[in-house]
């Protein structure tokens, strides 16, 4: 339930926010045709909106938005504790579907703010950079 709540925050923060609307928009499209960057500043919110709408999501104030996004990131901040990992004593799945998600809020202004706010958790963030940049150095 999180992860789809991560996800939906971070649709609202990236494609709806005024604030961050422009930059995200034109980067989801950056390598489609002239046509469909034309349209895409229409487009790309409405059908956020459409996808929000249903369970009512998309009416929501931006406060609202934030602070079930702070709820969130407290939740993960609770259950990482002393953790290194969400699940287990390695980097599994888990910690990468939330990481990114949280990947995608990180790159707000206010998802920023929100993740600062959380030492935890950024601290985790830092271990699966890590640990996957290690990875791909193996590679």
């Amino acid at each position: 339930m999180a992860i789809v709540l991560h996800q939906r925050e971070m649709m609202w923060l990236r494609f709806l926010s005024p604030k961050n609307r422009k930059r995200w928009i034109a980067e989801r499209v950056k390598d489609d045709s002239a046509l469909v960057r034309a349209v895409s500043s229409f487009a790309v919110p409405r059908s956020i909106r459409r996808q929000l709408a249903h369970p009512g999501l998309g009416r929501k104030p931006e406060a609202m938005w934030m602070r079930e996004l702070d709820t969130h990131l407290d939740a993960i901040a609770a259950w990482l504790g002393d953790r290194v990992w969400l699940v287990g004593e390695a980097l599994t799945i888990a910690d990468l579907a939330v990481f990114a998600q949280l990947f995608c809020i990180a790159g707000t202004e206010e998802g920023a703010q929100a993740l600062a706010a959380r030492p935890i958790v950024k601290a985790w963030i830092a271990r699966i950079d890590a640990a996957t940049a290690s990875a791909q150095a193996a590679a």
